[in-house]
């Protein structure tokens, strides 16, 4: 999750910053772009160096998501999230899901409220960090 908000992020951003310089895009600025996208994404989960990359491990990736886990939403979620439209983008999307659904890197459930239940069957949350898994519970239980 924090991945695509990390990418997501970086997309608004852009277009925030050229809705307020419009000019013309250079080659210069697709590579630095692309540079920084690539920093930031890959960056935060791999270590790159040459032609090697190292990834963290999942049980590192478990337990890094474990110790955030109660304040996550804050990051990802939050005052942020709406004024950049994040938290109205989630709702379009998430709405439109039907019949059985599997929702892979459910995180800590920022999303069960945005789903039009009358649509939904079976609802399956998938996440690799049980940290997270407990925050979604919490909200699971909280739904109508």
């Amino acid at each position: 999750p924090l991945l695509v908000m990390v990418a997501v992020l970086c997309f608004l951003l852009q277009r925030e910053t050229n809705a307020l310089n419009p000019r013309q895009p250079t080659r210069d600025d697709a590579i630095s772009r692309r540079a920084f996208t690539h920093t930031t994404i890959v960056g935060s989960v791999a270590t790159i160096s040459g032609n090697a990359a190292s990834a963290m491990t999942a049980d590192e990736a478990s337990a890094a998501y474990d110790t955030f886990a109660p304040k996550y939403d804050a990051l990802d979620g939050g005052e942020a999230s709406t004024v950049l439209g994040i938290d109205a983008a989630r709702a379009k999307l998430f709405r439109t899901a039907k019949g059985d659904v599997l929702e892979i890197g459910v995180g800590t459930g920022l999303n069960l409220d945005k789903y039009d239940w009358g649509q939904i069957d079976s609802l399956t949350l998938v996440d690799i960090s049980e940290g997270m898994l407990a925050e979604a519970r919490k909200k699971v239980n909280d739904l109508p």
